[in-house]
């Protein structure tokens, strides 16, 4: 196996280097700690956009989204219900 450079991983994959440096306890040496937090902090904002965005989407392609599954399964029986009006 061959060296990579530190330079080239955090291009690549910036969330998992940042992870392995907290998690080794080197996020405060020089070479991690004037990014990695940038980097953890863009990742939560990032995760945060798709909850946000998961919850306001209530219908796609005419058809409500549900959220749960009790309220999944009440659609998948008013579907079934109205298939089969149709095939009648």
């Amino acid at each position: 196996m061959d060296w990579v450079r530190l330079a080239e991983m955090k291009e690549a994959y910036p969330v998992q280097v940042a992870e392995y440096a907290i998690a080794n306890d080197i996020a405060h040496e020089p070479a991690f700690n004037w990014w990695v937090h940038k980097v953890i902090k863009r990742k939560e904002r990032l995760i945060n956009k798709v909850k946000s965005k998961y919850w306001r989407t209530t219908h796609k392609f005419g058809i409500e989204v549900p959220k749960n599954r009790s309220n999944k399964q009440m659609r998948l029986i008013e579907l079934r219900g109205l298939v089969i009006g149709l095939e009648q």
